[in-house]
Parts: C-alpha cells; structure tokens; sequence
C-alpha cells in the first residue's frame, strides 16, 4: 500500500512539474530587444532569437519579395529586407536611404521606407514572435507600420513571404528560417577578427590569429560536389581561377554557367561561437565556419545553399587559432630594376621578369560585373589613341561615357613577394583622382601563351580608389623556373 501510495506521489510531482512548465511557457508575454535583430524569449529557458547570421552587407538587401496589389492591378511592388544593417536602394524619390525595408513600386520606380533597424520592436503574440516597424514616416506624407512573424523552420535558411497589406499602409510578413528558431543560429555577442586582409585576421587584445593564405590556390580551388550537376569552388583569399569565376572567392557551376556567393574582398571574420568568415556579392552571400582540425591540410563541405545563401565548413589546421604562420606583415622585397618591369628578390637573388607581358597596343583585358573595362600592360604604358590614357592601366566606364580613367603610373612604387605563396605583389600609383592598383602575378607554367587576367574588386585607402588584379601566367614564375 505504502508502495502505491509512494508511486502516486511520484506521478502527481511528476505532473506538477510539467504543468508548471507548461503555464510557464505559457506565460512567455515578451521577447525582450537584445540589439536591432535578436531578442531573448522569458520562457524557462531563456532562449534567444537572432537573425545576425542573415546579415547580408550595407549595399543590398538580403531578401526580395514581389507583390501584386489586387486593387489597383497595373502597381506591382517590389519589397526588400535586410535584418541587422540598413541599406539603400536607388528609387525615383530616393524614398529608400538607410533603411531596414522598402517598398518598391514597379510602375513610378518610386521607394517607400517601411523601417529602420533602430526602430524596431519585437512583439509576442500567441506563440509567435514578430519583428516590428511603428509609426514610419516616409516621405510621401504617410505613416506606414510592418510586422514581420518570425517562423521556425529547420528545413530553410531564409525565406520573407508578403502576407496581406491592411488598413492602408499597414504591411504583414512572415520570415521563414532557421534562425528563427530559438538558439539555433549565434548569439548576440558578435565581435569581429581584426581584419588584415581577406583572409587573415588577428585580435589585438589575445592571441586569436588566423590565417588561411597557405590553402590559397585559385588555379587549384577547394571544391564540393553539391549534386550531379553543381560543383560549388571555394579559394579564401583570391578569386577562383579554374574555373575563372569574375572576382569571385566563392562560386557555384552548374549547367547553365558560374554563380557566384561572394567577392574575393569581402571576405570578413566574424566570431559568434564559431570564427566565420563571410563573404557578399551583391544579392548573394556566403557564411564559411572554420573547424580546426590539425590533421587536415583542407577539407570543404557544404552544409546549405540557395538562390541567395551559401553555408559551408572549412576543416583545416589553418582554421586552429595562431598556427599558420601570418606572413603578411613579413614580406619578402623584390627590388625594381629602373624600368619597373622586372625586380631581384633580395634574399634569394630571385629575379622576376615580365617584359613578354608587355604589348602596348594589344594590351590585356578584364571586363567586370559592373561593365567596367579594364587594360593593363606592365611595362611601357598605355599610349595609344583607342584608350588615350598614360599609364600601366586604364579603367572604361560606360557611367562616364567610355572616358578613360587612369588607374597609376607605368612605374611601380613598390614591389613584394609573399613568402606564403611566392606571388609577386606589384603596386603601382599615381592614377587619376589618386587611383592605385595592386597585380597580384601567378605563377603558372601551364598558362604559357594568354595570360589571365581578372579584377579583384575595388577599396577605399587613404581617401583613393584602389583596385586589384589577379594576372595568371607562366611569365610570372621565377626566371630561372620560366627559363
């Protein structure tokens, strides 16, 4: 009897304690704002919700939606999002500065702000956390509010879906994702690697030092077979070269072409738990994870892609916290001979000749994602009547009218040789407005007749635009090994 009497004491504990959990759960009334895109549920748990990792950058939204307003049938709206940064979108009215969602309409091409990151408030409601936008002033006189449902689903990475527009200029979505689902991505304690460059990063208050130039290749990429058809190519710190994908570190080939998920400078070391690094390309975007492994030279796998997300692993005893070495900060010099067209490593006695690259009047070529059209001749310049500019490169912007624009002088300022990879870095200054540039030589004894050149994307120093190209070619081997 006693026996019985102790096992239905257990039960009714047992069932006391589920039922207070679930009036406790029940009782969850807020999601409390941590930063502009993560909130902390005051369930038992304490669980947080954050969208950080669909951070895309402050030049383009991370997710598009279309809709038709069944009221006036010949409107067609465009509405964009990007959780965590604001970003612009040129309209007819410039009504889309800075913001968290806009709304486009297809018809006026004119832009309707429906939030900002630092307004928004998060709301519970019935089990569901919403993202919302009050009382948005947009510069056509009205007020406008959002609500987006943020829902758990374990099977996307991120998709908005537009719901309904209610009482005139009241706006409902839902966003479908992952990390909707409470603790699956990050935290809110994002702090970022220190950047050097694309690939290399250090904290200057710990030992944290990363450094993945040894696993750069971009003539021998890391790659993942996705599917029968897909092959996603993988170099962190350079574009790929084989096959060539335009300024791209990362890049998916299927059978209809290349696709790219992030340009070779963008690269960005983020440490939410994990050391990230992420990459952007306009509409498109990469999140890389580095899983130290000491036994592994490289190894690359896909966890997840989309139309607009790519999420992959890195295994490498790179990716271990300061154990590849960081050359960056050691180069090697290569002196320049006066006419800056060749240089000695002075260590080694190493000389670099690239005179056979030199053709001024069949100059290379490279041709961006933005339609700009590059030339580039190492040695003597470009001084020619179809470009008609001086200088060792020249940039054509249909923008400007074709008016060419010199991007530095035929003489290098500098040259080095990084001794991770043996590339000659060649930098040349003195372009128009301030422009320099950077080629970065590839040595490589199977490209002996075309050499390839590609853009690596453009950056601010010191006030100045300044690009960089990627030349592969057989001429840009050490002579004795050319030779």
């Amino acid at each position: 009897m006693r026996h019985m009497m102790h096992i239905c004491t257990l039960l009714l504990l047992v069932c006391f304690a589920i039922l207070n959990m679930l009036l406790f759960s029940m009782a969850t009334s807020q999601c409390k704002k941590q930063t502009t895109c993560s909130c902390q549920l005051d369930d038992w748990k304490g669980s947080l919700i954050t969208l950080h990792d669909l951070v895309r950058g402050r030049s383009s939204a991370r997710f598009h939606v279309l809709s038709h307003d069944q009221r006036f049938i010949s409107d067609t709206y465009d509405f964009y999002y990007n959780p965590c940064v604001d970003y612009t979108i040129p309209t007819g009215n410039n009504g889309c500065d800075r913001v968290a969602m806009c709304q486009v309409s297809r018809n006026s091409g004119n832009g309707f702000s429906l939030g900002k990151t630092n307004d928004v408030q998060f709301k519970y409601d019935k089990g569901s956390v919403f993202a919302v936008y009050e009382n948005i002033k947009s510069n056509d006189g009205y007020t406008r509010t959002t609500e987006i449902e943020l829902v758990c689903d374990k099977t996307i990475y991120g998709r908005l879906e537009f719901i309904v527009e209610y009482s005139r200029r009241g706006y409902i979505f839902k966003l479908y994702s992952m990390c909707a689902c409470p603790g699956r991505c990050g935290n809110s304690a994002i702090s970022s690697c220190e950047n050097i460059d694309a690939c290399t990063c250090w904290e200057p208050n710990a030992i944290d030092r990363f450094n993945l130039h040894p696993l750069d290749s971009g003539s021998n990429p890391m790659q993942y077979k996705y599917s029968s058809t897909e092959i996603i190519y993988y170099n962190p710190c350079s574009p790929v070269i084989s096959p060539q994908c335009l300024n791209q570190s990362v890049c998916m080939e299927t059978k209809d072409g290349l696709v790219g998920y992030g340009s070779a400078i963008s690269g960005t070391f983020v440490d939410n738990g994990n050391v990230t690094l992420q990459y952007t390309n306009h509409d498109r975007s990469s999140i890389i994870t580095l899983i130290c492994n000491k036994s592994h030279e490289r190894l690359f796998e896909i966890e997840y892609v989309d139309d607009y997300i790519l999420k992959a692993s890195l295994t490498s005893k790179c990716a271990c916290n300061a154990t590849c070495h960081s050359t960056i900060s050691h180069p090697l010099q290569c002196v320049l001979a006066g006419d800056g067209c060749s240089c000695t490593v002075k260590e080694s006695g190493t000389t670099y000749d690239l005179y056979k690259l030199d053709k001024e009047y069949s100059p290379m070529k490279v041709t961006d994602y933005n339609n700009h059209t590059y030339y580039y001749t190492p040695c003597g310049g470009l001084e020619y009547d179809v470009i008609g500019c001086q200088g060792a490169a020249c940039q054509l912007s249909p923008s400007l009218n074709l008016r060419p624009l010199s991007l530095g002088a035929v003489r290098p300022a500098s040259a080095s040789v990084s001794s991770s990879t043996g590339d000659l870095v060649i930098h040349y200054v003195g372009g128009d407005e301030g422009r320099s540039f950077d080629v970065i030589i590839i040595c490589d004894l199977n490209v002996t007749t075309d050499p390839i050149l590609t853009t690596n994307g453009v950056m601010i120093l010191e006030g100045s635009l300044h690009y960089k190209f990627v030349l592969t070619t057989g001429e840009g081997c050490p002579q004795w090994l050319s030779d």
